[in-house]
């Protein structure tokens, strides 16, 4: 991604011929890039400061209920709602779209599909 950001067409894909225009157009003139850049640095702070709260809260309480369960799948729900989400989608492309029929290969390639990019991202810090 950084290399494209140097790139003459970022959206082609292929990072060559390189080129500064694109940093210079963002730091020329008026800097409309620094309120959404506050406005998104505010929001990151504020959702980690609530979420690690909330997940505070919720770690100590838990061992004190009587039935965690409800609780506890309420807050997990989230952790696989995304995955399902994304393997209903991948279904619905490989069959609708590109006609693969589900089977052992189909599931092996919609697992890299959802893994890759973990991995990819991780690999890259």
């Amino acid at each position: 991604m950084i290399l494209l950001s140097f790139s003459r067409q970022p959206l082609s894909g292929v990072p060559w011929p390189l080129t500064l225009d694109w940093y210079r157009q963002l730091f020329a003139g008026e800097l409309r890039w620094l309120v959404p850049t506050e406005l998104s640095v505010a929001t990151g702070l504020a959702v980690s400061v609530l979420s690690t709260a909330a997940a505070t809260l919720v770690g100590r309480a838990l061992p004190q209920l009587r039935r965690p369960s409800v609780l506890l799948a309420a807050f997990l729900v989230v952790l696989f709602l995304p995955g399902l989400v994304i393997g209903l989608s991948i279904l619905l492309f490989y069959r609708a779209l590109l006609g693969i029929t589900t089977g052992l290969w189909s599931i092996m390639l919609a697992h890299f599909t959802w893994a890759f990019r973990f991995r990819c991202c991780a690999s890259s810090w």
